[in-house]
């Protein structure tokens, strides 16, 4: 930010990494650009919102979030990245929690030993882009690479795969459909 500074432009770092974070983005933005109330608002829509919200999970369930590239890879969404904070907000645990060290988004690219070891109740799956070629490869991967043979989540059928308008990089407004998407 010290090259717009020196080009005479202000500028904000904003985090969109959590949904705490964004409405910490939105208080700063508030101050910045002279819109307090109107960012208080949405704070205050944001706690009553938090506060109301309860979970339909009756049991814990242990979460392997996997973000699906369609070029035939894929990496580990840990609780640090945005789909994983929307996870553990909807009651989920993480396999990979916030002491994994991902990238500054929150992923990782972890060995299949360490995978399997972990053996997650359930697997969900989000695309970086591309939704359909992206779940069209893990659907492939989950039925023809045996090494998923061995996860509870595979034999029991619990994998889902998370719509692109909700689920993404990063925190967007429309947080509370993805929330309620995941609340099942």
């Amino acid at each position: 930010s010290s090259e717009y500074s020196a080009a005479g432009i202000n500028s904000a770092f904003l985090d969109l990494s959590s949904v705490e974070s964004m409405y910490s983005a939105i208080t700063s933005l508030g101050e910045l650009l002279g819109k307090e109330e109107e960012a208080q608002t949405l704070v205050d829509e944001y706690n009553s919102y938090i506060e109301n919200y309860t979970s339909e999970a009756t049991e814990t369930k242990n979460v392997m979030i996997l973000m699906a590239f369609p070029d035939g890879f894929f990496l580990v969404a840990t609780e640090n990245s945005y789909v994983g904070n929307l996870v553990k907000l909807a009651g989920g645990v993480n396999v990979y929690d916030s002491n994994t060290n991902g990238d500054e988004n929150g992923f990782v690219s972890v060995n299949p030993e360490d995978m399997v070891q972990r053996n997650p109740d359930m697997i969900l799956v989000f695309a970086h882009y591309s939704q359909d070629s992206a779940f069209t490869y893990m659907q492939e991967e989950f039925e023809t690479n045996n090494a998923w043979q061995y996860y509870d989540a595979v034999k029991n059928h619990e994998i889902y795969y998370l719509p692109s308008e909700y689920f993404g990089m990063s925190a967007s407004l429309d947080w509370t459909e993805a929330l309620d998407y995941l609340k099942p």
